[in-house]
């Protein structure tokens, strides 16, 4: 899945997969994940709350951050700490997932 960074900055533009399968399918956005710069955040099953949780853990170094409660990974993509991409996602989705 080629994911478009102009989209997914609120929750009615997210990109959305149905079927991804971690370990199988991928998401490329053109920096690969890595343990150091993917962050798993904790919220409810919200949307918004799940934002908030994942711009708190953007640091300079983190730029995914996946709530697996709302089944949604944003991506920072300038380092502002701002979620600049989201991805709505039926599966769980690891950093290993995640390719540049």
């Amino acid at each position: 899945t080629q994911l478009v960074l102009d989209t997914g900055d609120n929750e009615a533009r997210s990109d959305r997969i149905v079927d991804f399968v971690s370990g199988t399918d991928t998401i490329q956005t053109g920096l690969a994940g890595t343990a150091d710069n993917f962050a798993p955040v904790f919220s409810t099953n919200d949307y918004a709350d799940a934002k908030t949780a994942a711009e708190a853990s953007f640091d300079g170094v983190v730029q995914y951050a996946y709530s697996a409660n709302a089944g949604v990974l944003f991506v920072d993509t300038n380092k502002d700490g701002i979620a600049d991409a989201s991805i709505l996602s039926n599966g769980a989705i690891a950093f290993a997932d995640i390719v540049a």
